[in-house]
């Protein structure tokens, strides 16, 4: 029953969420059970955070998107940021008004940011340094802009995304320009993937290497850590099999053939 009441709540948080997410307004129904599903569900993983919390900002390192799509379920809002330290301000933020999950937001005054011709992501203004001590920063600098080695893009409505550090970035045979990091972060939203690892410099289609974190598989699987080497050799293999390739035909099908 607990399980079944917490599931409706969050059902009723993500559609409240999504409606929110792609700018539309949410109706009178969904305001009134997700009062409901707040009262009795959400509020109480909301609370934690204090009662007074507003919204969260991250960064450093990306969030996975269904982390974002959960906390946001329950209310609370997580802005992620860009920012390096070559430059004393955030490079971009979303904003409580004007967000993307998934992004890092439009960029923020003083800066100037642009996508180079491979992807980089190149940022001009006031609050960036001048240059390493000591050091030769001619290839830091291009037309007054400076290379972060990260590489980005911007959609349609201004907002960043990043894919990636411009060294984890390889070439396919076919010339096809991919990160790994998108590879690896993208396997590694299956909970019981330990470590992925991609390899595909100039060849047809990239590979990834993963390795599996067996608690985890287990409790996936519904069966005791102690019997999970017998369920997988013995009858129930098949099974097994089948359920780790359709996780990761699930997320292999996010890129192209």
């Amino acid at each position: 029953l607990t399980h079944f009441v917490f599931s409706i709540a969050m059902f009723i948080g993500h559609r409240r969420a999504q409606l929110i997410q792609k700018g539309k307004p949410v109706g009178i129904l969904t305001r009134a059970l997700f009062r409901v599903a707040s009262f009795f569900v959400l509020n109480s993983i909301k609370s934690i955070f204090g009662k007074k919390i507003l919204f969260l900002v991250s960064g450093s390192a990306p969030l996975r998107k269904e982390i974002l799509d959960f906390f946001h379920a329950c209310d609370l809002l997580i802005l992620e940021a860009y920012g390096t330290s070559e430059n004393i301000v955030p490079i971009a933020m979303n904003r409580f008004s004007d967000f993307k999950l998934g992004s890092v937001g439009k960029p923020l005054i003083p800066n100037s940011v642009k996508i180079s011709y491979d992807g980089e992501v190149l940022i001009q203004g006031a609050s960036v340094f001048k240059g390493y001590l000591n050091q030769n920063n001619a290839q830091l600098f291009s037309d007054g802009f400076y290379h972060t080695g990260d590489i980005g893009s911007f959609d349609a409505q201004g907002f960043l995304s990043l894919k990636g550090r411009k060294g984890d970035v390889f070439k396919t045979s076919t010339g096809k320009k991919l990160s790994s990091l998108e590879f690896e972060a993208t396997f590694k939203q299956i909970p019981y993937v330990d470590i992925a690892v991609t390899i595909g410099e100039n060849r047809k289609a990239p590979i990834t290497v993963i390795t599996l974190n067996f608690t985890l598989l287990a409790q996936a699987l519904g069966v005791p850590i102690d019997n999970l080497w017998n369920t997988i050799t013995g009858s129930l293999g098949p099974f097994v099999i089948k359920k780790i390739t359709h996780d990761l035909e699930a997320k292999n099908a996010n890129f192209p053939n």
